[in-house]
């Protein structure tokens, strides 16, 4: 995986000047049956785990270094606020079903949990998330 692109920035309140956004991370995770790997997370980073503005319409997150990404993996992404941390979404996916162009986008209906779906207050109808790779095998 080498970037994320989020668009459509959620609104879980107000940052400093009162204006809607989100303080989100994210953390990797290699589905193991019933436990969970942590592999990836872009917490301690300065310039990514920051607040962005709605305004904004879009969060890119670019993955440092050569992360490289099989089997089952699972994506959850959180928000950090003055009151504590709260989960944003999560997404799931197999590597095996990477598209040849090396882009999997998953839109409002493909994020967990389902009462997102219909949350409009806080996710936009046009809210998807991009994820892009790079090859890995060939073949």
């Amino acid at each position: 995986m080498k970037r994320v692109n989020i668009v459509g920035v959620p609104n879980m309140g107000a940052g400093l000047t009162g204006t809607p956004g989100c303080k989100p991370y994210m953390e990797i995770y290699q589905v193991k049956g019933l436990f969970n790997e942590l592999i990836y997370s872009n917490r301690n980073n300065p310039m990514q785990f920051r607040f962005y503005y709605k305004a904004e319409g879009s969060i890119n997150i670019e993955i440092p270094g050569n992360l490289k990404l099989y089997g089952n993996i699972m994506i959850k992404f959180m928000n950090a606020s003055y009151a504590g941390t709260s989960s944003l979404f999560r997404t799931t996916f197999n590597t095996a079903f990477i598209k040849k162009d090396n882009i999997l986008t998953c839109d409002r209906w493909q994020i967990s949990p389902e009462a997102l779906h219909k949350d409009f207050n806080k996710f936009e109808e046009n809210f998807k998330v991009v994820f892009q790779f790079e090859n890995f095998c060939q073949g």
